[in-house]
């Protein structure tokens, strides 16, 4: 069964979603949580996924692991994964309707279409059995705060009629793209390509801003 990570986040954190600001706030105060503190939360919480799927691509590369098996259980944890981030941005499993529920599967499908591309390299031998694949694989729950920021992104355009956004850069090393599309300030959403959009791919913490 999939992790509900938004009761972790109330378990761990404190957090709660408040469906009419469309943020997550802290329990005892009522006060909004600061997107760089809700990003730290969620890459947290994607640690214990990240060392699995480490594992486990470490075995099929050491031959103790079939293909079959190694990518049918990556398969089964993407979409569990990036199911459950993208669910977090609407408030969680419960308030998700057919229309959110479609969003998020267009992202968990993109997710696996660029998964099926690895396997493809692997049978035909462009991607090696080795260190790379491990880190290969392990972009794929890293990207779940893609999703999660992506997902965010919709939902805010959508129930609160902002019109206007920012890319804000993480306090890590930025990659060119980042550093250009922050440079633009506030403009009309859409206009900027999405989280991961980007050479940075699946290792960008930039979050947006929204008005």
């Amino acid at each position: 069964m999939a992790e509900n990570f938004e009761d972790r986040l109330g378990r761990e954190s404190g957090f709660l979603f408040d469906r009419s600001r469309g943020r997550f706030v802290v329990r005892s105060s009522g006060r909004v949580v600061p997107q760089p503190r809700m990003k730290a939360e969620l890459l947290k919480m994607l640690r214990g996924p990240n060392e699995s799927v480490r594992s486990l691509t470490q075995r099929f590369v050491e031959g103790n692991l079939p293909m079959v098996n190694w990518a049918r259980t990556m398969r089964q944890q993407i979409k569990e994964l990036h199911g459950a981030f993208g669910s977090m941005a609407f408030g969680g499993v419960n308030a998700m309707g057919q229309a959110q529920w479609d969003l998020v599967s267009g992202q968990v499908l993109r997710q696996l279409e660029f998964f099926e591309r690895m396997v493809g390299q692997v049978l035909d031998g462009r991607q090696a059995l080795n260190g790379a694949l491990v880190r290969r694989a392990a972009m794929y729950t890293q990207a779940a705060y893609v999703t999660y920021e992506n997902s965010r992104r919709a939902f805010l355009t959508e129930e609160f009629n902002f019109t206007l956004e920012r890319r804000v850069l993480a306090a890590v090393e930025h990659c060119v793209d980042c550093v250009e599309f922050a440079s633009r300030g506030f403009v009309p959403i859409g206009s900027l390509p999405g989280i991961s959009d980007s050479v940075c791919l699946t290792n960008c913490k930039c979050h947006f801003e929204y008005r």
